[in-house]
């Protein structure tokens, strides 16, 4: 039995994140209600929703706003796919299963910068080894994967999928390996083929931990902006401008804090009402 002194050593760690998490937030208010910027000195001019307002009606943070969901959505749900799949392939006996699973981790562990780093070199026009294999096996000529707007935001992607995808094998794997044997055996004896053994079986029982991990890389890719800061600094033409990367020209380069830290809490309050109402749904599912 616990001894209930023990919850007191719980206490000053509770305090720090509160004080940490209450000090962060209302002078992140503070800083949405003033005007802050880095070419002004306090006192600073109070100005409400102003800035908020500013954020909704201006086009650009719109395009920012679309391209962050399209890019959040479509690296997820690929995510999601080539995870499920992979690890199905994976769950079989064949030599070699071990060193695979571990190589397959190796992006899960770089940093996105490295990612970043990495891929610029793959998608370099002139040297990069995804033009030299489609030169090579198709005859497809040169492509600035990362100068062409209507081709950045996708490599942007890729290289995003490359590096999650094994985070979705991992948990994937994981609940495979605790899946009970009964029913895909009992469904095997009644001639069951492999295709409705999954659909019926496998991807209900395997349903919670991808939502789950779909929501966990939903959150964390609305937060990506290393991997765009160091592949694409938000171009070519704003193509891969997102809501963190448009926050962060506000912020350092048009010097205008109160304004960046607007459209950041429009973008948390968006996504916060997305995934609650997500999850409201899921938890009426069950």
């Amino acid at each position: 039995m616990q001894n209930p002194q023990t919850k007191w050593f719980l206490w000053p760690s509770i305090v720090i994140m509160a004080v940490v998490a209450i000090y962060t937030t209302s002078y992140a208010v503070y800083m949405c209600l003033h005007d802050i910027s880095l070419l002004k000195r306090p006192p600073y001019e109070f100005v409400g929703l102003e800035q908020v307002g500013e954020v909704l009606g201006s086009s650009r943070a719109h395009s920012a706003f679309l391209r962050s969901f399209i890019y959040v959505f479509v690296s997820v749900a690929v995510q999601l796919v080539l995870g499920v799949a992979i690890s199905l392939y994976l769950n079989r006996d064949f030599r070699g299963r071990g060193i695979v699973r571990a190589l397959l981790l190796i992006p899960l562990v770089m940093t996105p910068v490295v990612v970043g780093l990495i891929w610029r070199l793959f998608y370099d026009p002139n040297s990069g080894i995804i033009n030299w294999f489609l030169n090579t096996v198709f005859g497809i000529g040169t492509i600035d994967w990362l100068g062409n707007p209507s081709v950045a935001l996708g490599a942007l992607m890729l290289a995003e999928v490359w590096q999650w995808t094994p985070f979705i094998i991992l948990i994937t794997m994981a609940s495979l390996d605790g899946m009970p044997s009964d029913p895909i055996e009992a469904a095997k004896i009644d001639g069951a083929t492999e295709w409705q053994i999954f659909r019926l079986i496998t991807l209900p029982l395997l349903m919670p931990t991808l939502i789950i991990g779909g929501m966990i890389r939903a959150i964390d890719s609305f937060k990506v902006f290393d991997l765009i800061f160091v592949m694409t600094r938000g171009g070519p033409a704003l193509s891969t401008e997102t809501v963190n990367m448009y926050a962060y020209i506000e912020a350092f380069s048009n010097f205008n804090l109160g304004r960046a830290v607007a459209m950041s809490f429009v973008m948390t309050l968006i996504v916060s009402i997305a995934m609650t109402w997500l999850y409201s749904r899921i938890v009426r599912m069950d």
